[in-house]
């Protein structure tokens, strides 16, 4: 271990190792996502590129400026599904920024680090936003630029928190305004970082002192989350989760529950981020427990613990809180995700307490492996989650193929042409491939707004989307179930191809 009195840090040899700083952040962002800059498939993916742009359904979710810039690239000619690559490699270098913007942040709350502590500061930033919930992000490349412009804005709002004065709250407002009217989750973001930088710059100040910071942070949110919502009433277009005049808080609180308890029953990944936050717990019980046998000033543990506490329910409440105000409740790991930050800002600032831990190695041993360990294990997951995406995408462009060979082939034998496709689901659907993994990669040939645009898409044609008759489904399909692909799911009549999804 290197001795913190013989290589200290500070703000001016910090500058000189930024380049190297910046290529390692760069080059963690592009090993770990790098892969999704292939083309690659969410169900709304398939819809964006067969259909253009879905600039409406961004503006009536409250993102305007995602929508706004929607509706320009639909000008230019430029769809972002199609050309998704393009869009995926800024969106990775705006997470690299973020990571090294979140680093400068925090680096400057002390005159001098020693490397070790340095060291740990950049890799508590990193597992922040390098998880598996930030993936969840990438597996949908026709939007992630703007989720990314949106965090970025999020962070730049938090260097605002170092100034003093009222007009660093209202250029404050504005930029997180900014932000979630690219999208909203990013403004839990905003809260837990914001939380956890008053924490750390008012350590040696009143409990009190560091409540008000606490409760400045959560009035700026909210008033940005207030405006973007009154901004969707105004603006009068709404879709079922927006509409809030039937907004039930106490009912979504069950919802939210409800929600989880399905995506962790429907995806074969539901368990992780679980074990992440028990791994996150036990963490914390071993640097409390050897707190308490260590430390003598019991109002420093106190606080401590107090802001330990506050930030843990201070990040899950600013991000349910959207969730709170929706008609209908979805949780997804791309709205929920600035919790899987939570390891690393704990981390963060355990670091930053003057007390027996960092005088300690075994604390520093303890932060590092536990680090390491969730940066490997989220790795190893979003590298087996993309394998799967690509097999998804695979399977469901075969299977697709092989059905417009049948619509081929009965063109040729009758003289019709298809121009409609009507569907059913069997009796147990499938979600996803067996042996696939299914966070995020559900079947695109299996799910009802995402056959007719994955159809027209490998034919080349457009088809119009039609209701199967009863009579069809009486007498060719009722009571049937399929776990492959199978010719007795097909029934071409007339104009219309009649289709069993399984």
């Amino acid at each position: 271990m290197i001795n913190n009195r013989t290589v200290p840090l500070n703000i001016n040899n910090f500058k000189l190792c930024l380049p190297y700083l910046i290529i390692i952040l760069f080059s963690i962002t592009f090993f770990v996502y790098g892969p999704l800059l292939r083309k690659h498939y969410a169900l709304d993916t398939y819809v964006a590129e067969a259909y253009g742009n879905q600039a409406n359904q961004q503006i009536e979710l409250g993102r305007f400026f995602s929508g706004t810039i929607l509706k320009v690239f639909t000008a230019l000619g430029v769809n972002t599904a199609a050309h998704q690559s393009y869009f995926t490699f800024p969106s990775l270098c705006l997470l690299a920024l973020s990571i090294y913007l979140l680093v400068r942040l925090f680096f400057g709350l002390r005159e001098e680090w020693d490397i070790k502590s340095f060291v740990l500061l950049c890799l508590s930033c990193v597992v922040s936003l390098c998880n598996v919930f930030m993936l969840h992000w990438f597996l949908f490349p026709e939007v992630v630029i703007f989720m990314m412009t949106g965090l970025i804005l999020s962070i730049l709002a938090l260097f605002l928190l170092r100034d003093s004065g009222a007009l660093r709250w209202i250029l404050c407002y504005v930029l997180l305004l900014a932000a979630v009217s690219f999208y909203q989750a990013v403004g839990a973001f905003f809260v837990t970082f914001g939380m956890l930088y008053i924490a750390m710059r008012r350590a040696r100040q009143s409990p009190a002192s560091v409540l008000r910071g606490f409760i400045a942070v959560f009035i700026v949110y909210g008033l940005a989350g207030i405006t973007n919502v009154l901004l969707m009433t105004w603006h009068g277009r709404t879709t079922d989760r927006t509409s809030f005049q039937h907004t039930n808080p106490l009912k979504n609180i069950y919802g939210i529950i409800g929600s989880l308890q399905e995506k962790l029953q429907s995806t074969n990944l539901g368990a992780a981020p679980i074990y992440a936050f028990i791994s996150l717990i036990f963490f914390l019980l071993v640097c409390g427990s050897l707190l308490l046998w260590k430390s003598a000033d019991k109002k420093g543990l106190f606080q401590i613990l107090f802001v330990l506490v506050a930030l843990t329910i201070g990040s899950f409440a600013a991000t349910m809180a959207p969730h709170l105000l929706t008609s209908t409740v979805d949780m997804s790991p791309r709205s929920i995700v600035a919790l899987m930050s939570l390891p690393g800002v704990i981390s963060l600032f355990m670091l930053s307490q003057p007390g027996p831990f960092n005088n300690k190695p075994l604390f520093s041993h303890l932060l590092l492996g536990f680090l390491l360990v969730f940066l490997f294990v989220n790795t190893y997951i979003i590298y087996s989650v993309e394998v799967s995406r690509f097999a998804t995408n695979r399977l469901d462009k075969e299977i697709a193929r092989m059905v417009y060979q049948e619509i081929l082939q009965y063109e040729k034998e009758t003289g019709n042409t298809v121009r409609r496709i009507a569907f059913r689901h069997d009796e147990e659907p499938t979600l996803c491939y067996p042996g696939l993994i299914c966070y995020g990669n559900f079947r695109a040939m299996g799910r009802d707004w995402t056959i007719v645009p994955l159809i027209s898409l490998v034919s080349g044609r457009s088809f119009i989307e039609a209701s199967m008759p009863d009579s069809v489904y009486d007498i060719f399909f009722k009571g049937k179930n399929w776990n492959l692909y199978s010719k007795e799911q097909i029934m071409l009549q007339g104009d219309t191809l009649n289709l069993m999804l399984y």
